[in-house]
């Protein structure tokens, strides 16, 4: 087996690892405003590709405005899940508020199967994908193994969000405000913050991120109206693996799960390719057994 096929799968895992780090970033967000796991975080990633597919076949518009009312409307699903599912069962206790993400992500995957009876929308329940982002190259060759322009876009595109949502969480007043809300409600009240307020800059920017993500894997991702369930799971996995809580674990073990995932499809000749989906969940089983803290995690806290 050559590293030329061995490096081929790690740039198939670096793209795809981009995206479970967003997703992964759009649970840490929203867990560092409100300390709830919001499990419909898949749903968005889903949407900004449905919606930006839709927008250019029933709508006709180009592609970037397209991808544009794709964000403004996955932002008013996150928005409206914050508003009308998420803030009347919060004080109910962490348990119920998962319940309720999840009953969320089952309504929201579940809402394109009846429009797709009306005779222009049938495509809604179908798989869908969108344009490549540019057609000025197929794509590069790098130590003997090729990677998609799609994909390079993905990385690259990923990187500068995961940089541009670092620097706002760390180094903004209205990032560090939204991490307060969470860690210690009672002096933020006091500080004069708007936890609610916080909660729900924390929800637009997660499902702005996501619908981006969305955007960026559908033209090299069969997308489906239900692939957004395993995409969040993934997308919780790369959370637990590089550490609950933390924006940097989320961006490292969003890559690490693209990785591994991607070589155990290429290098194990049988499991690897007809299991595809275990593998995550495999890690996921490990890590808690091993280090639940996650790798960059400290000590674990109830």
């Amino acid at each position: 087996m050559s590293i030329n096929y061995i490096l081929q799968f790690v740039f198939i895992g670096l793209s795809m690892g981009a995206i479970y780090a967003i997703i992964a970033l759009g649970y840490t967000t929203i867990f560092r405003a409100s300390n709830i796991v919001n499990f419909a975080q898949g749903e968005f990633v889903m949407l900004g590709g449905l919606f930006t597919h839709f927008f250019m076949v029933s709508c006709g518009f180009s592609y970037l405005f397209s991808g544009i009312l794709a964000v403004i409307f996955v932002i008013l699903v996150g928005i409206g899940l914050q508003l009308l599912i998420i803030r009347p069962v919060r004080k109910a206790g962490v348990l119920i508020s998962i319940m309720a993400t999840l009953g969320a992500s089952m309504v929201i995957s579940n809402v394109p199967v009846p429009l797709s009876s009306i005779p222009k929308l049938g495509y809604l329940s179908d798989p869908f994908t969108l344009p490549k982002l540019t057609a000025t190259f197929e794509a590069i060759e790098i130590a003997g193994a090729r990677i998609s322009s799609q994909r390079l876009w993905v990385i690259c595109i990923s990187l500068v969000l995961l940089g541009i949502l670092y620097y706002f969480s760390n180094y903004t007043r209205t990032g560090k405000a939204m991490e307060a809300s969470a860690s210690s409600p009672l002096a933020a009240q006091l500080a004069g913050i708007r936890i609610e307020k916080m909660v729900l800059y924390a929800f637009a920017i997660s499902a702005a991120i996501g619908a981006i993500g969305g955007i960026l894997i559908t033209p090299i991702f069969n997308m489906r109206y239900d692939s957004g369930m395993m995409l969040g799971l993934k997308g919780f996995v790369a959370c637990v693996l590089g550490g609950w809580g933390k924006t940097s674990g989320a961006v490292l073990g969003g890559f690490m799960l693209g990785i591994i995932e991607s070589l155990c499809v290429g290098l194990i000749p049988l499991f690897g390719s007809l299991y595809q989906q275990m593998w995550a969940f495999i890690i996921l089983i490990a890590i808690l057994y091993f280090r639940p803290m996650g790798i960059l995690g400290g000590e674990v806290e109830e």
